[in-house]
């Protein structure tokens, strides 16, 4: 019997009574899902039929030429991280002004309990962290990216070759 009053315990404390749990929206997650099934097949498409040709047409030109493009497509991967680190100091900033979890009208794909207070703070802070830090990853990488391309082409070995002057 005290085995069973212990589980019954346990339970309890798994879900105590003063937390609550909101809802999933589950129209808002078949659309989230349709959505990268529909973004999984267009890159499917671009792998098989566009990447080959645009693949072909890069090593036909010449070598100063594609070195720009490789720089520019380097550049530009980098910059795309810009987005979903918007995305997370936004969502950083409301979790923190709101002080909950998620905050007030925020669409949920799933169940999801909310959380309250400090912890919610910090939960907001990190959000906000890891959007500025990857900011910051993408420009200073996209310095880097320039500057290095930029020492190759003018570096002893390889800049005095006619495919970069």
């Amino acid at each position: 019997m005290a085995l069973l009053s212990g589980d019954s315990y346990f339970q309890n404390m798994a879900n105590p009574p003063n937390t609550s749990i909101l809802k999933g929206n589950k129209t808002y997650r078949n659309q989230i899902l349709s959505l990268y099934l529909g973004l999984i097949f267009i890159l499917y498409l671009i792998w098989n039929f566009l990447w080959p040709r645009l693949f072909l047409s890069f090593q036909l030109l010449p070598v100063r030429r594609s070195f720009t493009i490789a720089e520019i497509t380097c550049i530009v991967f980098l910059i795309s991280f810009l987005f979903p680190a918007a995305y997370l100091i936004r969502l950083g900033s409301k979790i923190s002004r709101s002080g909950q979890y998620p905050f007030p009208g925020m669409r949920l794909m799933f169940d999801t309990k909310v959380i309250v207070g400090l912890k919610a703070m910090r939960y907001g802070r990190s959000f906000q962290f890891l959007g500025w830090l990857s900011v910051c990853m993408a420009v200073l990488g996209s310095v880097w990216v320039h500057f290095v391309f930029e020492h190759i082409r003018h570096s002893p070995w390889t800049g005095n070759l006619p495919l970069f002057i």
